[in-house]
């Protein structure tokens, strides 16, 4: 049910799911683990304007506190002060900080060990399938031999995620040592031409470059060797 909810289940999943969501007991189960994704980010927007007025207020009331109690308590009114004022403005900033989808990316894919795909066993006509699926949503054909184009790398699945409003797609694979490795393309607004480039991201290898009106990004384990030859063989082929 949660994959269907992060619209991740298979297409057979979906129809079984679509003509038994009939049932109840089961529109029950799914009201309860849909998240309403636009009130949380309501809800956590609303704050950010009130951390520099929080702060603003409390240096005031901490000044307005009479001489003989301030004296007593001068020390700790001023760290409680500068604590304050640190968490409003380091809030603040986090806050406007833009974050961008390779990050996020790199965040999501730390979060995967060996155990995440090792058990996946996808026959050729299942990955068929799914491929069609994510090349509609990218608006890219994506073909199994081109994902395949690697050696080092066993393909295992993919599926499709979304930044901004736009759709970021995750291709998982294995490395022959065991390692996640994750390829994600994202479909861009304008169209960019860049050369690959290598960097660290969440102390993991990676290696971006783009094409068009596509962005990708090959990241995951600590080879940076390998990352590197396998994101120029993929460059050669998508």
């Amino acid at each position: 049910l949660t994959s269907y909810l992060d619209n991740e289940a298979a297409p057979a999943l979906v129809d079984h799911i679509e003509n038994a969501k009939k049932n109840g007991e089961l529109q029950q189960q799914l009201a309860v683990l849909s998240i309403d994704r636009d009130a949380v980010k309501h809800a956590f927007s609303s704050l950010l304007p009130l951390a520099p007025q929080y702060t603003r207020k409390a240096v005031e009331q901490l000044y307005a506190v009479p001489a003989v109690k301030w004296r007593n308590a001068s020390a700790a009114a001023l760290a409680i002060a500068f604590f304050i004022s640190g968490w409003g403005a380091s809030t603040w900033f986090i806050g406007q900080r833009q974050v961008s989808w390779q990050t996020q990316a790199a965040a999501y894919h730390s979060l995967y060990v060996n155990g995440t795909l090792n058990t996946l066993q996808n026959d050729r006509a299942f990955m068929e399938v799914e491929l069609e699926r994510v090349s509609a949503a990218l608006g890219k054909t994506l073909k199994l031999s081109d994902l395949n184009a690697v050696g080092e790398l066993q393909y295992k699945r993919s599926q499709i995620l979304g930044f901004n409003g736009r759709p970021l797609i995750q291709i998982a694979y294995l490395s022959e040592l065991g390692t996640p490795v994750v390829l994600c393309i994202f479909q861009n607004s304008v169209e960019i031409n860049e050369p690959i480039a290598t960097r660290v991201l969440e102390g993991m290898s990676s290696a971006g470059w783009s094409k068009g009106k596509f962005e990708f990004l090959l990241i995951g384990g600590e080879d940076q060797t390998l990352i590197k030859q396998a994101a120029s063989r993929f460059a050669a082929v998508l």
